[in-house]
């Protein structure tokens, strides 16, 4: 299933298992897409779907930017632009377009926004302080987006890191 079929309805992620590094995405209880890490410092891994393959690398082991690329190519064709300190970043999706992205770290939630715009276009929320799973939703809105699906993994993906983030912050 794509991407533009699913606009408007509510999707689900879950982590099978606590001890692997593997996320499932689905939508009416149907798998759409995986994404796994493939590094036990968690700093690349590939995002699996019917829209295409993306491969995620971190730039360093402390390094804000996430850099996004066809799975098998070292060419960036998106990066996410971490803030740390202001909870979010930007998307830099092909030919410069540009999203925001908002983490509510209290909420549990990242909103996606055009930039100068607070209309949300994708909405992701946890859906358990206990474990790593949670709920988004493509507003009507989104379509408007270039690049719509690679938008959407990309916010998955930073679902899951800041939520992971989170953790790590807890523990220590």
């Amino acid at each position: 299933m794509r991407i533009a079929e699913i606009v408007g309805t509510e999707l689900t992620w879950n982590q099978p298992s606590v001890w692997k590094n593997i996320y499932h995405l689905y939508a009416g209880g149907e798998q759409i897409a995986v994404l796994a890490y493939d590094s036990v410092f968690r700093i690349r891994g590939a995002i699996q779907t019917a829209d295409g393959c993306w491969a995620f690398r971190q730039r360093g082991f402390w390094a804000s930017a996430v850099d996004f690329s066809l799975c098998g190519s070292e060419q960036s064709v998106a990066v996410y632009e971490r803030n740390f300190w202001k909870g979010g970043g930007v998307f830099v999706l092909p030919y410069e377009h540009r999203l925001n992205v908002k983490f509510h770290a209290w909420k549990g939630e990242i909103s996606i926004t055009l930039p100068g715009s607070e209309q949300i276009l994708l909405h992701y929320r946890r859906q358990s302080a206990w474990r790593v799973s949670g709920i988004f939703t493509l507003t009507p809105a989104a379509e408007r987006i270039p690049s719509l699906p690679l938008a959407v993994y990309m916010g998955w993906y930073a679902q899951i890191q800041a939520i992971r983030d989170q953790m790590a912050a807890a523990a220590a």
